[in-house]
């Protein structure tokens, strides 16, 4: 009973060998997306782990059932998923399991070749493989965390080509034929040196397609990568561009205004020694008005953060739109410059550029303990919430639709969320956030934030 025991573990322990690696291959050579929690990750598990136990009880270890049972949950996982083509990635288990084959095959060759017994007959030898790759799986994703994370931070700008995939699914089905040619090759009617050649040769084969076809398709995607990651700074400095043409507009006039002052101040002198109180009150308002051009009326209590929003609010008063601002950030705020300019820059801009005629702006900033939130609203007009990131109605494409890509990106990258929605009417509401914006349908964009720590 305890052989039969130690038998079905290491069965379990070699089934979820390949599922490991199968979606390993699916997620850093095909770029498939997996789950984003750890209960749906404990459910996949549990499920592969029950029924494969079931089937080991039932049709034994060596049934063909049994073996196969981790290419039918592999292809499970791919269509969960998935948000779309859900049935079409069921069948990915297919070249994906060719890509398994062929590394597998030279591995599991290379003994054959020298001794010219198969694997499975060598005992301890297929042993040793299952304890090595045990051994080597932890270190290995031990010492790949800051590449995965990386990784993680690009799978959202990297999509393979139609082509790119075409090519991944025919290599991965060719070498699915060759890895069925490999394991009966000791079948073949050629002599027992002939098939140990066959079996090198062929495993070399495929191993080298199988690199080289990978590196291809990786190259291809992360240069459309780096391709995007060159316009969006591009589009970045013309943002920057802007910015310092509004704030020298901005230092033009406060120079004009020093430059006069003296005469301003000898003006006033002059009325007072006249006792023309009246002319003095009626030539200090017109001070204050000019004053108060080059002030900077918004501040949110931090540096970066004030020189965004006077920046906008100055193209604002242009286009006679009104932002307004509820909230200061904290201090000191432990989230990057780039981060805090890439939030308010793109909402902003959003903002202004949703209502050419006019209109307002409603920033709202709120913290409680180390969440922090950042809410964007104005009307909507004819704006739809679920429009596709990146997505741009302006016709230099390659310069524009960065601004929610890079927004989301600033919020995943501090364990946050950004959320879009469209508040329809509703006049009786006495807490909507903009009083004189009843009636209307609000856009509404909501950031969160989860601060580190100051250490």
């Amino acid at each position: 009973m305890a052989a039969e025991t130690g038998k079905i573990l290491y069965s379990l322990a070699g089934a979820a060998e390949i599922l490991i690696v199968l979606i390993l291959i699916s997620r850093y050579i095909y770029l498939e997306p997996v789950f984003d929690t750890r209960r749906k990750w404990a459910l996949f598990w549990g499920i592969f782990l029950f029924g494969q136990t079931a089937l080991f009880l039932t049709v034994g270890t060596d049934g063909d059932l049994a073996v196969f049972w981790p290419l039918a949950v592999f292809g499970g996982y791919t269509s969960a998923v998935r948000d779309r083509h859900r049935a079409r990635g069921f069948f990915l288990f297919l070249p994906v399991t060719g890509f398994l084959i062929a590394p597998v095959s030279l591995l599991f060759g290379i003994p054959y070749v020298l001794t010219g017994v198969r694997v499975r007959d060598m005992g301890k030898w297929e042993l040793l493989f299952d304890l090595l790759f045990w051994v080597l799986l932890p270190l290995i994703l031990w010492e790949s965390r800051e590449a995965r994370r990386r990784f993680r931070a690009e799978t959202s700008y990297r999509r393979l080509s139609r082509w790119e995939r075409n090519l991944l699914h025919g290599t991965g089905l060719f070498l699915l034929a060759i890895g069925a040619m490999i394991a009966g090759g000791e079948e073949l009617p050629v002599s027992g040196e002939a098939a140990r050649g066959f079996t090198l040769l062929a495993s070399v084969a495929a191993v080298l397609l199988e690199v080289s076809v990978t590196a291809l398709v990786q190259q291809g995607n992360r240069r459309s990568y780096y391709q995007y990651m060159a316009d969006l700074n591009r589009s970045y400095l013309r943002a920057e561009l802007e910015h310092f043409e509004a704030r020298r507009e901005s230092d033009t006039k406060l120079r004009m205004f020093r430059h006069d002052i003296r005469n301003h101040l000898l003006c006033i002198r002059e009325l007072a020694a006249r006792g023309n109180y009246s002319g003095l009150s009626d030539y200090i308002g017109e001070l204050e008005g000019r004053l108060e051009l080059t002030d900077t009326p918004l501040h949110c209590g931090n540096d970066i953060g004030d020189a965004i929003l006077n920046e906008k609010n100055m193209l604002a008063a242009r286009r006679g739109i009104e932002i307004r601002l509820d909230g200061r950030l904290p201090s000191p705020l432990p989230v990057d410059a780039a981060d805090i300019c890439a939030l308010f820059a793109n909402a902003l801009d959003n903002a202004l550029e949703a209502q050419p005629g006019g209109g307002w702006v409603q920033v709202r900033i709120r913290q409680q303990g180390q969440m922090l939130s950042l809410v964007f609203e104005n009307p909507a007009g004819n704006a739809r919430a679920d429009t596709p990131r990146g997505y741009t109605e302006k016709k230099d494409r390659d310069s524009h639709g960065f601004g929610l890509l890079n927004m989301e990106w600033a919020a995943r990258k501090y364990q946050g969320s950004l959320r879009r929605d469209i508040l329809e009417p509703a006049p009786n509401d006495l807490e909507s956030a903009a009083d004189d914006g009843q009636g209307e349908r609000i856009y509404r964009l909501a950031i969160l934030l989860h601060l580190p720590s100051e250490s």
